[in-house]
Formats: C-alpha cells, sequence, structure tokens
C-alpha cells in the first residue's frame, strides 16, 4: 500500500484512493508525505542573515524575527546593529564650530557642552581673547 492514501473499498462503486492531509497547521515545519512512511514533518530554517535579530519560529505566525538590544547605556553613544557586524556604539560628536570652546558631550544628559577655553597667556601687556 501507499501511506499517502486513505485506501477504501465500496462494493458498489469500488476501490478509493483518497490522498492523506499531512498539514499539520504548523508554519514551522514543511509538511511532505513518503509513500514508504506517510507523513513526515520538516522543521523549517529561520535565518535572515542578520547579527542584530534573534530569529526563532512560533507555529501559529511563523518565522519572528526580533531586533537585539544594543542599548549601552551610555547616553554619549549613539547606538546601532550593523547586520553583518553587530552592535556599534558612536560616540556623540560635539562641535559648535568655533575655536573658541571646549566642546564635550555630558555623560549625565547626552547634551553638549561648550565651555569657553580660557586664552589667558598670563602676560599682563596683551589683551587676552579668542576670536
Amino acid at each position: 500500500g501507499n501511506a499517502c492514501t486513505y485506501d477504501t473499498c465500496d462494493p458498489v462503486t469500488g476501490c478509493k484512493n483518497e490522498p492523506i492531509d499531512c498539514n499539520d497547521n504548523d508554519l514551522c515545519t514543511t509538511d511532505s508525505c513518503d509513500q514508504q512512511e506517510g507523513c513526515k514533518y520538516e522543521d523549517i530554517t529561520c535565518d535572515d542573515s542578520s547579527v542584530c535579530t534573534t530569529d526563532t519560529c512560533e507555529p501559529a505566525s511563523g518565522c519572528i524575527y526580533t531586533p537585539i538590544s544594543c542599548d549601552d547605556s551610555l547616553l554619549c553613544t549613539v547606538d546601532s546593529c550593523d547586520p553583518v557586524t553587530g552592535c556599534k556604539y558612536t560616540d556623540v560628536v560635539c562641535h559648535d564650530g568655533s575655536e573658541c570652546t571646549i566642546d564635550t558631550c555630558n555623560p549625565a544628559t547626552g547634551l553638549c557642552d561648550y565651555e569657553g577655553e580660557d586664552c589667558n597667556d598670563n602676560d599682563e601687556c596683551t589683551t587676552d581673547s579668542c576670536d
């Protein structure tokens, strides 16, 4: 016999070989039928080729690609994820365009601070200024 058919015989209409339904309603499997073994269910691979996601499968909805967290909790970095190399942490760039300030990122607020630079050359005969 064929393990992929449901075989019945009716004295009036004769033999019937109806295909069996191997659908397990699980979106995480590929369903097939082997004539010798019957229904087979092979797990699918959920892989989006990104190191920025955790790849899983839910029977009712299929593949799920959940973004990983790249949060380093540092307010002076911009956190992102590259699909090939993973988490990246880029320093916040603080530059107001003035050579007369010291530009820094405040780690407590994540905001840029621009402090006036001390232009004192300790020479009483000069007028100190920053342009």
